[in-house]
């Protein structure tokens, strides 16, 4: 190789080393136009005007151009973007400064802005055609809520959802055929004066037709029972929607889907096709637990959720604790309306061994389940009833026919942490002689809780529970029957059904009366902690002069993803040394 090319080649090797070492500096080192800052100042404009300029703009103060072509090139169409943004909210005529200024490393694009006169609506021609044998009164509300009014500053966002909003609702209440013939804005910016034009057309209501099953394992009949409507019902995607809902609440299936078939539309007649896949038809379920009152707790069951073709179901469920235990079993058999309303036979043992109760409980049972249109849950039972009990000095045998009616209703927010909601619980329940039972009695008991927010991190509990009897014989009342206070869920301080009537040797023996209330505020520390301060009050009485018992203390709250958990620290207020007690408890709030 000659000396030259030699050279020649040693260079080029140089050349390359240098270049690619020059390359790798450039990246690593820091960008400038990445660290500057961007301030965008917007003069001349009110609140609302400034907010949609700046969702039109491309200049953004939390996401600057990487580099200052991007930067200038963003700062040059930012006057027409501005112009789009106050046309849009009828300001056809702005006049626009702009400047761009750099200040060290950071810059600043400064846009003085006099909007000038709106332009507004000066007449309105809007009508939405219904079929004159149909009419519908929806489309007439949401005729006479159009968002814009004469004299109206021109607001195109406004105009555009109106529409949006008449095309969804006509697919929503099956007017699939419906169009606009006419559907214009004519704006005179010399006048500052805009017309707008918005006739619809619905056409002809579509309707519901047959409801076809796709499924395995139950009569079709029986599925036909969920559907809320009857064949040539005026189509409402509401209607399928609850028709979903009332389904899925049976539990039978893992999968509902259900679907209008438009394309297979006759006579403007839709065919309905739900298609479901089944869940297991068995289901196991443990669950363990603690309280202060009842000490551990284990629950097992077992479900067969499809004992028959007809929606028959077989629930069993075994409960243990230190206090209480029982196994229940429970058949069940929708009745007309399947998500509405069940008849349910059952068969219980149930046993309760405390300082102040013993007692054993046989039952069987009878009861019909109904959701009522206002929520409430009715449930009207007849239980013939075996119990065999020890109250202080109290013992005996008893026997019951125990007719009853209760109702529930429970409202709340969805959430982990619940900011408001209610629980009520009313019973109607008694025996007589004549039924065959060895014990007249007559009860009534209501119960209710409220949580209200005082804001996003504090809330208000309130709990009373009441109850009476009308008793003939007391010492012939069963434990099960008997009204005792104190514990976690009743007042706090004291030991579970410590609170009563006692007799001579100072045993308690439960009363005719129950009236327990709780005030409790909680508030909010950490994201899935608080503390809460209470006071509780109460007591079961054989005369309502007896005297009520008083507790309150503090405790903290855990939010887990299953419920809270509620650590309390409470103190007998009307026992002489006032001693605290512990109360730890796991379960919803309603």
């Amino acid at each position: 190789m000659s000396p030259s090319l030699h050279r020649s080649s040693c260079l080029r090797r140089i050349l390359h080393r240098y270049s690619v070492l020059l390359i790798v500096c450039a990246l690593c080192l820091p960008s400038t136009a990445t660290q500057a800052a961007l301030k965008v100042t917007l003069q001349g404009l009110n609140d609302a005007q400034r907010e949609n300029v700046r969702l039109f703009l491309g200049l953004k103060e939390k996401s600057p151009p990487k580099s200052e072509t991007h930067l200038r090139r963003l700062f040059r169409q930012a006057p027409q973007e501005i112009r789009q943004a106050l046309r849009a909210i009828g300001y056809y005529q702005p006049e626009i400064e702009s400047n761009l200024e750099q200040h060290g490393q950071d810059w600043e694009a400064r846009f003085t802005i006099k909007p000038g006169v709106p332009v507004r609506v000066t007449a309105l021609d809007i009508a939405i055609e219904t079929p004159p044998q149909e009419p519908d009164s929806v489309f007439e509300k949401t005729l006479a809520g159009f968002p814009l009014r004469i004299g109206d500053v021109l607001n195109h966002g406004l105009y555009d959802k109106a529409k949006r909003d008449w095309r969804v609702l006509a697919d929503e209440r099956g007017y699939f055929d419906a169009h606009f013939t006419s559907h214009r804005m004519e704006v005179d910016v010399a006048r500052n004066s805009a017309v707008i034009r918005l006739h619809y057309v619905l056409g002809q209501r579509y309707r519901l037709g047959a409801v076809t099953f796709e499924q395995q394992g139950y009569k079709t009949d029986y599925l036909a029972r969920f559907v809320p409507f009857e064949p040539d019902t005026p189509y409402a995607a509401s209607r399928l929607i609850d028709l979903r809902t009332r389904i899925e609440n049976s539990d039978h299936f893992a999968n509902v889907e259900v679907s209008a078939q438009r394309k297979a539309a006759k006579d403007h007649v839709i065919p309905v096709l739900v298609t479901l896949s089944n869940r297991p038809k068995y289901k196991f379920t443990s669950g363990i637990g603690y309280g202060t009152d009842t000490g551990p707790r284990l629950t097992l069951g077992w479900e067969n959720r499809r004992v028959n073709s007809a929606g028959h179901r077989f629930t069993s469920a075994l409960t243990l604790s230190d206090i209480n235990s029982g196994l229940t079993a429970l058949y069940s058999i929708p009745l007309r309306d399947p998500s509405r309303e069940r008849l349910e036979f059952l068969a219980s043992r149930l046993t309760e061994d405390t300082s102040t109760v013993d007692s054993r409980t046989s039952i069987l049972g009878v009861r019909r389940i109904k959701v009522r249109a206002d929520k409430w849950l009715e449930t009207l039972y007849l239980n013939a009833q075996q119990e065999s009990f020890r109250v202080g000095a109290d013992s005996g045998h008893s026997t019951l026919l125990l007719p009853g009616i209760n109702w529930t209703r429970t409202r709340k927010r969805a959430g982990a942490y619940l900011q408001s909601g209610d629980r009520l619980f009313f019973e109607v329940k008694g025996s007589d002689a004549w039924l065959g039972s060895d014990t007249r009695f007559m009860q009534v008991v209501g119960k209710g809780k409220l949580i209200k927010a005082l804001n996003k991190k504090s809330r208000v509990l309130l709990r009373l529970d009441l109850g009476v009897s009308e008793v003939g014989s007391f010492s012939e009342l069963p434990a099960s029957q008997r009204f005792f206070a104190g514990g976690d869920q009743s007042v706090r301080g004291y030991d579970y059904n410590s609170l009563g009537p006692e007799d001579e040797t100072g045993d308690v023996i439960g009363g005719r009366y129950l009236m327990v209330g709780s005030l409790e505020y909680e508030r909010q520390i950490l994201d899935k902690w608080s503390v809460a301060l209470f006071y509780d009050v109460g007591n079961a009485m054989d005369v309502l002069t007896d005297p009520l018992m008083h507790g309150a203390g503090i405790g903290v709250r855990w939010q887990t993803p299953i419920g809270p958990v509620r650590i309390d620290i409470a103190s007998a207020l009307d026992k002489t040394d006032r001693p605290l007690r512990l109360h730890l408890f796991f379960g919803p709030d309603l």
